[in-house]
């Protein structure tokens, strides 16, 4: 199965990798400085439309039309699905600019979607009793987040191959997504489209269900703090009696742990 766009098979990767070495001083400065660098675009050169062909609608802004956005990764992550190199190099600090992405040969950004998987519930390959697939194999889901669950469950089914597998009930935020992608890959004129948690009417149930038990865990945390340190200002605790002191500072690491996971997963991907 091939994904599509308008007048288009597949879709355009919603960024682009430069070599950040190839932009000029300013703009590499403003990247270590801020992180992110804004350059308008002559109005000349501004492509109508392109935001279309991106995969990440999500980003789709008039912002990314009438501006270069960059955002330092290492390299300098170009914010828009294709720019030809040529008029690339028209706009101011862009002269020397070279594309980093190795898929499309260092002259822009590769193409998605191009080979799709018809899979069940449990991610399993249509006709291939041993095959498993995730990510944008496993259909029209876009994001960091999308492929690491779907990898997880089909990793998880792969190694339980001799038995039976597992299928996330459709009440599960992960159950639906994989369940309603497959549904509308089956549908004629449905493949232009593309899923993702973020922005959707799954994100606000799962943001706010993820950050209240946090929020939750850190409130009841923080009163367990109190406590123990009224009682340690009693002397109630000593050299032989503190396993309760123990527990308050293990129960801080599985919070930490929780947070490090929760902002790498909610916040940053």
């Amino acid at each position: 199965m091939t994904g599509e766009k308008p007048g288009q098979i597949g879709a355009m990767s919603g960024s682009c990798k430069l070599h950040k070495e190839s932009l000029t001083p300013e703009i590499r400065h403003g990247l270590d400085r801020d992180g992110v660098a804004l350059i308008p675009i002559p109005e000349s050169l501004r492509a109508k439309g392109k935001l279309a062909l991106k995969a990440c609608q999500q980003y789709a802004l008039e912002a990314f039309e009438t501006h270069i956005v960059l955002l330092n990764t290492g390299h300098a992550k170009l914010m828009s699905p294709y720019y030809p190199l040529d008029q690339l190099r028209q706009i101011p600090g862009f002269e020397q600019a070279r594309y980093e992405d190795p898929y499309a040969g260092g002259v822009g950004n590769s193409v998605r979607y191009m080979a799709m998987a018809p899979r069940d519930d449990a991610l399993k390959v249509t006709g291939v009793d041993n095959l498993f697939c995730a990510g944008e194999k496993a259909g029209l889901l876009v994001g960091h987040t999308e492929a690491i669950c779907t990898g997880t469950l089909a990793g998880y089914n792969a190694a339980r191959l001799e038995q039976p597998p597992l299928i996330l009930p459709r009440e599960s935020v992960i159950g639906d997504a994989v369940a309603h992608v497959r549904e509308e890959m089956t549908l004629r004129g449905r493949l232009d489209l593309k899923y993702t948690f973020s922005g959707s009417v799954l994100f606000g149930p799962t943001f706010y269900t993820i950050t209240g038990f946090h929020g939750a865990h850190v409130t009841g945390g923080v009163i367990y703090l109190i406590v123990i340190l009224i009682k340690g200002l009693r002397g109630t605790y000593t050299a032989e009696y503190n396993h309760k002191v123990e527990i308050l500072g293990l129960y801080w690491h599985f919070v930490d742990l929780i947070w490090i996971m929760v902002f790498t997963f909610v916040y940053l991907l």
